[in-house]
């Protein structure tokens, strides 16, 4: 639909919605009601790619490689600025109980869920995700649950899962102090830093 740009050349994102809308219109230039800019070509520096940006669809099916064994090997750290939350991982298992699940999402790396749980401590300038449960089988998980990671709110008992996943708990983490804790001056919350 239209005219394709020249070899060489790149048509912004806006030079391709007002052809796109004037040509409908069967209009080419200038549009009655109002004058807009007409479409331009930029020419392409010779090392960038010049295809444009292709749309990707994010799986929704299927296995996520996750070596757990390996994972579990080692206290997993997420280092956020100089602020740093460290995880200890069990294969196989979940926290389940009841209100435990703080959030669901869909992730897809572990590294991705824990840290969505260190993000979360972040921002909320606490400890409220003491850990996380990830899914690496999308299949099951997704239609069911619609998310395969959920940040914990409190570590029940750990259960047995049979899917390849594992749960994590916060095993370490930065020390959030409350107004007037800790001899923070003025009453003040501590500052984490970045």
């Amino acid at each position: 639909m239209g005219v394709p740009p020249q070899e060489g050349y790149l048509v912004s994102v806006f030079d391709h919605r007002y052809f796109t809308r004037n040509h409908r219109r069967g209009r080419r230039g200038r549009d009655s009601r109002r004058e807009c800019a007409k479409p331009t070509s930029t020419p392409a520096a010779e090392d960038q790619n010049t295809a444009a940006d292709t749309i990707i669809r994010v799986p929704t099916r299927g296995v996520i490689d996750f070596d757990c064994g390996r994972i579990s090997m080692n206290r997993q750290v997420v280092t956020l600025g100089t602020a740093s939350w460290g995880f200890d991982v069990n294969c196989m298992m979940d926290y389940i109980g009841p209100g435990v699940d703080l959030a669901g999402m869909t992730a897809y790396t572990f590294g991705d869920c824990i840290r969505a749980c260190a993000m979360f401590n972040k921002f909320a300038r606490n400890n409220t995700c003491l850990g996380v449960f990830f899914s690496a089988n999308l299949t099951t998980s997704l239609p069911i649950h619609n998310a395969n990671c959920f940040l914990k709110s409190y570590l029940p008992q750990m259960s047995p899962e049979r899917d390849l996943a594992a749960a994590a708990s916060l095993g370490s983490s930065p020390q959030f102090m409350k107004r007037g804790e800790g001899g923070v001056e003025g009453g003040g919350d501590a500052e984490i830093p970045d």
